[in-house]
């Protein structure tokens, strides 16, 4: 059995807790990252959609690649990309690639 001591005691920490908790610094839980992104459809010349069709981003200063593929209605999105210059290439299944910089 709690006594009136201990029941006071455990009230005092939790207050004491979210007082703590509620003066932290909450901005880097709100932080943008600063990371942009490329998102578009993939079509051929009539403008239908190419789903299945590939897009890879290099960066030309790190070389890193990121790859994916659209979805079945052509739809693709390449996030985490940061400021600098890339390099994209379409592709596609029975298509010549497109790539520009």
């Amino acid at each position: 059995m709690k006594t009136i001591r201990n029941i006071f005691q455990t009230t005092v920490r939790t207050a004491f807790f979210l007082t703590i908790a509620g003066l932290l610094p909450t901005d880097s839980l709100l932080a943008q990252s600063g990371a942009g992104l490329i998102q578009g459809t993939i079509q051929d010349a009539t403008g239908a959609a190419l789903p299945g069709g590939t897009v890879k981003v290099v960066n030309q200063t790190t070389g890193v690649m990121i790859e994916t593929t659209a979805n079945k209605v052509g739809f693709y999105s390449v996030p985490g990309l940061f400021a600098g210059s890339y390099t994209v290439t379409y592709g596609a299944p029975g298509m010549k690639k497109i790539s520009w910089t």
